[in-house]
């Protein structure tokens, strides 16, 4: 059981929400390569001082993660990833609910 109850249209698939099934995209040419080798270098320096828990660590970007990545990179590329998501549903409005640096 969950603590939320079901949002129609939003929650993972059920019967009761009758929502489609929850999946993954990818969406190609969101960063450039050197927004990418940028990340990549961000991230390997963040997460070296992370504990580890398991084979995946993660980092929450929020104000705790600015000293340790590129806030406007980071933000930038958290808009264009929005953004897209929002096109690719025709145009729908999109908020910001929070991300994982994996």
């Amino acid at each position: 059981e969950h603590v939320y109850s079901p949002i129609e249209g939003c929650s993972a698939s059920n019967a009761m929400t009758k929502a489609p099934p929850c999946g993954r995209w990818e969406k190609e040419n969101v960063a450039t390569k050197d927004e990418v080798a940028a990340m990549q270098t961000n991230m390997l320096k963040a997460f070296q001082h992370l504990f580890h828990s398991g084979p995946m660590t993660s980092l929450a970007v929020d104000s705790s993660a600015w000293p340790l990545i590129s806030k406007t990179l980071t933000q930038d590329l958290l808009e264009r990833s929005r953004q897209a998501v929002s096109d690719a549903l025709g145009g729908i409005d999109l908020f910001f609910s929070g991300a994982l640096l994996v």
